[in-house]
């Protein structure tokens, strides 16, 4: 099956699911970070004792941090970087995952869409492309 109009081929198609992949692992990459941080008692600031609370267990100093308040810390203590540690190492498992769905999804979708085109027009049944 070829290029019907205005479609792209397999190669730009698995190019834009690795952009689009790696701009939503991006933007939200940040929130991961943190909750990863919040769950091992790693956000700067998160210690009970230094809280200012007696008797505060860690998980109650956790739930009271709150993830926008966290991220803060994390920004204050390492710089705005510090809530993208990682990022390279998630990035490279991410893009033969991509590769390997959007082409994959691509290659069905057409083949699926050719077989229906074979099949409708041996019923002689005519589609408009609009």
């Amino acid at each position: 099956a070829g290029k019907g109009r205005g479609e792209c081929g397999l190669a730009e198609a698995t190019a834009c699911g690795i952009a689009a992949a790696l701009a939503g692992t991006a933007a939200t990459f940040p929130a991961s970070v943190v909750s990863r941080r919040m769950i091992t008692g790693t956000v700067p600031g998160l210690d009970p004792s230094t809280s200012g609370a007696v008797g505060v267990d860690r998980k109650r100093a956790r739930a009271s941090m709150g993830l926008f308040k966290a991220m803060r810390a994390v920004a204050e203590a390492e710089g705005v970087l510090g809530l993208y540690r990682g990022l390279g190492t998630a990035s490279v498992r991410l893009v033969p995952m991509a590769i390997v769905s959007f082409a994959s999804y691509e290659w069905l979708r057409r083949w699926m869409d050719a077989a229906d085109a074979r099949r409708t027009k041996r019923a002689g049944i005519e589609v408009d492309a609009a």
